[in-house]
């Protein structure tokens, strides 16, 4: 089986994901495609998987892109699509919101993979807003000894598990 993970990131979180999601399907034969370097044809592959980060409510400009350019080649082929996002509370709104209906009705899974702040591979505004983040849900709860009520984002790696359960089932 011929699978295709086809991602963009900002940060790196998505290619880490990305690099996860491969080794839970390391008995295939998987491509791993960054978006930002090239747009792969997904013709000739059995299953093809579309994911990128949503930053400020937007999927990352090059996932929005492919998922446009390749979306009559992608209705008609085994896909799944996901998301990295810290939020994910909000997950199922920000797939419903930023993968194409008619994708959505043709996937065989969507997810969101969680998310991570990387401060080092920030710059500027996004640098600023995330120390400031960091420090309103670090700081929250400590006058009184407990943890914050709120935790960073991080990575779920049992909804990555998940997701390539489905693709493998797909082909059950």
């Amino acid at each position: 089986m011929k699978i295709l993970i086809a991602y963009s990131t900002k940060s790196g979180t998505t290619a880490k994901c990305a690099a996860i999601l491969s080794k839970e399907l390391a008995s295939h034969s998987v491509t791993l495609a960054d978006l930002s370097e090239s747009f792969p044809d997904p013709e000739g592959y059995d299953f093809i998987a579309v994911g990128g980060p949503v930053r400020y409510g937007k999927l990352h400009k090059k996932t929005a892109e492919y998922l446009d350019v390749n979306k009559e080649k992608l209705k008609s082929q085994r896909a799944g699509y996901f998301i990295v996002c810290g939020f994910v509370d909000s997950a199922d709104e920000y797939i419903e919101k930023l993968i194409p209906a008619e994708l959505r009705k043709s996937a065989v899974t969507c997810a969101c993979f969680g998310g991570e702040l990387n401060i080092r591979k920030m710059k500027g505004f996004d640098e600023f807003i995330t120390k400031l983040m960091i420090k309103v849900v670090t700081d929250e709860g400590k006058s009184d000894g407990e943890l914050p009520a709120r935790s960073l984002p991080e990575i779920h790696p049992d909804s990555i598990s998940r997701f390539a359960d489905a693709i493998k089932a797909s082909f059950a």
